[in-house]
């Protein structure tokens, strides 16, 4: 696995380099500090798996204009944001700009290892920091679907062999809400069927813990 990890502050790219160097056995990770290190970076081979993008970074007004510009050049590429800047406003803005998530950065690295995984199983999926989630109210539409985290839930359990009603029991919602999950779950991940879906999920979870290839050790 080959990520990127683009950040103006030397102690943030260090501290999520030697995090992320030891919870992702074989990852491969390139640090850029500016907006031209990072497209320099996303133009010489090999290309990185995932990009972790600051809003906040020197020469730009903010890190969108460069999420644009990765876009642009890596359409393919999933963007999580890693912020300090915990305004749950700008997570429908990153989204509407295709990023794939939003990591705070009081967030722990168990945290940001999860939403790289979640982004890479299931792509058309949303990651969002738990301590957005935890800021929003009142009535307007959550920025963060309440969906995205629950799914997550749901999709493990589905690809441990559980049936509805025993996933249903034991995250505490009915049948029929798992139901809709699983729905939910065969539309982010591009499945014809719950089969199907669960063998996605072991292969890019399971076979990327133990497959130091896959993971991109090579």
């Amino acid at each position: 696995m080959n990520i990127l990890i683009i950040d103006d502050h030397p102690l943030i790219r260090f501290g999520l380099e030697t995090a992320l160097g030891r919870l992702l056995t074989g990852a491969a990770i390139t640090a850029a500090a500016s907006a031209s290190e990072a497209l320099a970076a996303l133009n010489r081979p090999p290309r990185p798996d995932v990009v972790l993008l600051d809003l906040r970074l020197p020469t730009l007004a903010d890190g969108v204009t460069l999420l644009r510009q990765i876009r642009t050049v890596a359409s393919s590429t999933p963007v999580l944001i890693v912020s300090g800047d915990e305004s749950a406003s700008l997570v429908p803005l990153v989204r509407s700009e295709g990023a794939s998530g939003f990591v705070s950065k009081s967030e722990g690295a168990d945290r940001l290892v999860a939403a790289i995984q979640q982004i890479l199983a299931a792509p058309k999926t949303f990651y969002c920091s738990e301590t957005l989630r935890a800021a929003e109210t009142g009535d307007a539409a959550p920025t963060c679907p309440e969906l995205i985290p629950r799914v997550w839930q749901v999709y493990a359990l589905v690809a441990s062999g559980r049936p509805s009603k025993l996933i249903a029991r034991e995250l505490d919602i009915s049948e029929g809400a798992v139901k809709n999950y699983v729905t939910r779950i065969l539309d982010a991940t591009d499945s014809a069927n719950r089969g199907a879906a669960i063998n996605k999920y072991l292969e890019h979870i399971e076979r990327w813990r133990v497959d130091p290839k896959y993971r991109g050790d090579r």
